[in-house]
């Protein structure tokens, strides 16, 4: 008994760690420190695959495009950027790099490791970019694609554009399907300057987050 509980503990934890260092790509993907935003790397022409969809939800600058990824689709504003890394880290952003949106979707069989705790992980790992960080208060749960996601926020400032800019991310996880052989963790981010993040949101990232559904 002792042994299977050791067994199933450094499984749980080798989990958490490599969630982890996905989750610090993500966080480090999403800093500039530089004058200018870094450049996307070319999407791989066999997956995702990219296609206009008629359909598409329609955000305030603009029609949408239909963007399919790792066992999710989504579709975002047409004159944004996508980065793909590694078939499990997917950015969408635009041009300024300041209103950005990451998905990363990641293996957790029979849901070893909570929803709470993959939107706390990749939240510590965001604010390890962010000076002066503090947790915004926000609904503990939202609901995704017909799921219930774990819901958390902070802000702080970070060096975008050459220029230290003051910034909400939301993130927010889920474990899907649950509780089987094949559950993956999915885990939103998303980001905007504080002073405009409300209407960014309403704009931008609530009709990507209303298109998103599992593949």
């Amino acid at each position: 008994m002792l042994k299977q509980l050791h067994h199933v503990t450094n499984g749980t934890t080798l989990a958490l760690s490599g969630l982890m260092l996905i989750l610090l790509l993500v966080a480090c993907g999403s800093s500039s420190t530089g004058g200018s935003t870094s450049t996307p790397t070319p999407v791989p022409t066999s997956t995702p695959t990219l296609a206009p969809s008629p359909t598409s939800p329609t955000a305030a600058n603009g029609a949408m495009t239909a963007f399919e990824g790792n066992s999710f689709t989504i579709s975002y504003p047409q004159n944004w950027q996508t980065t793909t890394k590694a078939n499990n880290i997917f950015t969408f952003a635009d041009s300024t790099g300041t209103l950005k949106m990451t998905i990363t979707v990641a293996p957790d069989p029979n849901g070893t490791i909570s929803a709470d705790s993959v939107a706390s992980t990749a939240l510590q790992a965001t604010q390890v970019l962010l000076k002066n960080a503090k947790t915004v208060s926000v609904p503990s749960t939202t609901n995704v694609g017909g799921d219930s996601w774990s819901q958390i926020s902070a802000s702080g400032t970070q060096r975008l554009n050459n220029q230290d800019t003051d910034i909400q991310v939301v993130v927010i996880a889920t474990i899907h399907p649950a509780n089987t052989l094949l559950s993956k963790s999915f885990t939103i981010l998303y980001q905007a300057s504080v002073a405009t993040f409300s209407q960014d949101s309403t704009t931008y990232f609530q009709p990507m987050l209303q298109s998103f559904k599992f593949a």
